[in-house]
């Protein structure tokens, strides 16, 4: 049976302006085509970055930088503090050394302080020296008195006793001199004998006692 063909009226598709064919389907530029690549390989890195911070427990410097941080200062912490236990400790035994050795010390050093005899001739008091020079000055305008307070003295021992009239240049007190350490002994009893509390040393007086008398 032979085919019956329809036919359509013309229109504006049967007859098409003058164009390029296949423009559409044209070799495309290199940059164009390598988007797909480009957006394949970011996308991957990214993948594999999020893996690895997942994997590592988190960024770098965050959290477990912090963790790390806390122990290493809590052990500085503690190290800091046996370090001052370690100086304390060293501090108070070498105190308690040093107090065991001045202890230990002080007994040796105690007795060659208070012993009693190891200088005598230096502490001892000198000799009483009855035959020194004693000469009675009377400085008041009582006669007789000088031989008076004289007369006292030899009666005590003393064998070298001479009196007279005091001048200007005497003491203007009742006074006992001496000039050498001999005779220290020697003029405090006079002093004691005739009343005189004031005894001193005076270069005046030489290698004699001098007894200036005043009422």
């Amino acid at each position: 049976m032979a085919e019956q063909k329809t036919f359509y009226p013309a229109d504006e598709f049967d007859n098409p302006l003058p164009a390029p064919v296949g423009v559409h389907r044209g070799r495309k530029s290199l940059p164009v085509r390598m988007i797909p690549y480009v957006i394949t390989a970011v996308s991957a890195m990214i993948l594999a970055f999020l893996a690895w911070v997942w994997m590592a427990g988190g960024l770098p410097g965050t959290k477990k930088d912090a963790k790390s941080a806390a122990p290493s200062s809590s052990q500085a912490a503690s190290s800091d503090s046996s370090a001052q236990s370690d100086s304390a400790a060293s501090s108070s035994s070498e105190s308690s050394s040093a107090s065991a050795s001045e202890s230990a010390a002080s007994p040796s050093a105690a007795p060659s302080s208070s012993s009693p005899a190891s200088s005598p001739s230096s502490s001892a008091p000198a000799a009483l020296n009855r035959a020194a020079a004693v000469k009675v000055y009377n400085a008041t305008g009582i006669s007789g008195l000088a031989a008076a307070k004289a007369k006292i003295l030899a009666d005590s021992g003393y064998t070298s006793v001479t009196t007279g009239n005091a001048d200007s240049t005497m003491s203007s007190t009742a006074v006992v001199q001496y000039g050498t350490a001999a005779n220290e002994a020697a003029a405090k009893e006079i002093g004691s004998l005739l009343g005189i509390s004031s005894v001193s040393l005076s270069n005046s007086a030489g290698d004699s006692i001098v007894v200036v008398i005043y009422q």
